[in-house]
């Protein structure tokens, strides 16, 4: 039987939490009602954290302090109840989520900033996700090139905390950790130099 996870999605462009059937979005300040959103949320699915057999986490590409701050209340929470804790990536809790809506191959874009996007494809079964992000131009030329729609998350905003519960409650195992999508600034700067 399939376990009740807590989902917790801090890093995409439409922050929410999920629980059961119940999903709640989270604002821009996602980070900082994180606790009391989680409260409503269960109060809205009539249980309580007794009830939180699980906690996935969207781990990224996204927010960076998103991902960060997630992580943290979610691993803290998890290890609070003797839970699991799982991390699930934003492109295969995409991928799983536009498959819900019925939406087959497609080229998912979310932004990285600087006219640079992080670019997943989705064909059939298979995900193939692009490790660094690359120019928005190269990436759309690509999906026209393969005759893929473009999905950008940060456009659709699909709050994909209920994906999330689903795949972390049936035993999905996703990516290994965190994946800010590229370094900082100041990594940027020690590696050119």
């Amino acid at each position: 039987m399939p376990r009740r996870f807590l989902a917790i999605d801090t890093a995409s462009p439409a922050p929410s939490l999920a629980f059961g059937e119940k999903l709640v979005k989270l604002s821009g300040a996602a980070t900082e009602e994180l606790p009391a959103r989680v409260s409503e949320l269960l109060e809205l699915a009539g249980a309580t954290l007794a009830d939180v057999e699980g906690v996935a986490v969207l781990s990224g590409p996204g927010s960076f302090t998103g991902i960060r701050a997630g992580i943290a209340f979610g691993r803290g929470l998890a290890r609070g109840r003797g839970v699991p804790f799982v991390l699930l990536g934003t492109f295969d809790v995409a991928a799983r989520a536009l498959g819900d809506l019925g939406l087959g191959d497609a080229a998912l874009h979310l932004s990285a900033l600087r006219g640079q996007v992080h670019v997943a494809i989705r064909r059939g079964p298979t995900l193939r996700i692009d490790g660094a992000p690359r120019s928005a131009a190269e990436a759309s030329a690509e999906a026209l090139e393969l005759g893929l729609e473009v999905v950008d998350l940060g456009s659709r905003k699909l709050p994909l905390a209920g994906a999330l519960a689903h795949l972390a409650g049936s035993g999905f195992e996703g990516g290994a950790g965190p994946a800010y999508g590229r370094p900082s600034a100041a990594e940027e700067k020690l590696g050119a130099a």
